[in-house]
């Protein structure tokens, strides 16, 4: 589904060598409750997961077709999440105020 994920965000609060196994890999009682880090409290704004930092839409909760009218309505450049992790901008500033800020 286009635009699936566009209710939440992935999360790139910290470096990546501080995010534990992928849930699959971990023990038992830690499966199915995503990337445990210790970074912080591992949890809300200290959540690590893949790195990259980005919101997918204005309006999360709104079925609509902006997800790719924001897809296809820039010229994107590829650039560092805070996380180092590398992810893609829209270029020179454009969109500013419309693209949701990660």
């Amino acid at each position: 589904i286009v635009g699936g994920h566009t209710f939440g965000k992935t999360h790139g609060a910290g470096p990546a060598d501080l995010v534990g196994p992928e849930p699959e890999a971990a023990p038992l009682e830690q499966m199915g409750l995503g990337w445990k880090s210790s970074y912080g409290t591992g949890t809300g704004k200290d959540a690590i997961t893949s790195g990259i930092e980005v919101v997918w839409t204005n309006t999360p909760t709104k079925w609509d077709n902006s997800f790719l009218e924001i897809l296809y309505g820039y010229e994107w450049e590829l650039t560092k999440s805070p996380a180092g992790a590398w992810q893609y901008t829209a270029k020179d500033g454009a969109g500013a105020g419309t693209i949701p800020d990660p």
